[in-house]
């Protein structure tokens, strides 16, 4: 449902409510996680813009796109995922950056066998 992400806490979600699934990986892959303040803000090609800028650099790709979240946050004018998705459920949002925690992180997957 739009705009109602589960809140892990006190007063909030419990989390065996949460949505669990997997993916097959292969070594390499890139693997992005983050807060609703990361989708909230950046759009999904410009995601894929910062992962091959910063591929070598795992620290880095994850600074980029929590500060470009971060500054698209703060934009009045940014036709931000959270507007987009507002407009086509009917409601009326602002079209600017939406104001929200961000949490970005990112790991690259390696297999060691022993």
């Amino acid at each position: 449902m739009f705009n109602q992400p589960y809140q892990v806490g006190t007063n909030g979600d419990r989390p065996d409510q949460c949505i669990c699934s997997t993916r097959q990986t292969q070594p390499q892959d890139m693997i992005v996680v983050g807060s609703d303040g990361l989708w909230d803000n950046l759009h999904h090609n410009e995601l894929g813009l910062h992962v091959n800028q910063y591929w070598s650099n795992p620290k880095h790709l994850a600074s980029s796109i929590a500060n470009a979240c971060f500054s698209y946050s703060l934009n009045s004018s940014y036709r931000s995922p959270f507007y987009e998705k507002a407009q086509r459920v009917g409601l009326s949002y602002p079209c600017t950056g939406k104001s929200d925690d961000i949490t970005v992180v990112v790991a690259r997957v390696v297999f060691d066998y022993l």
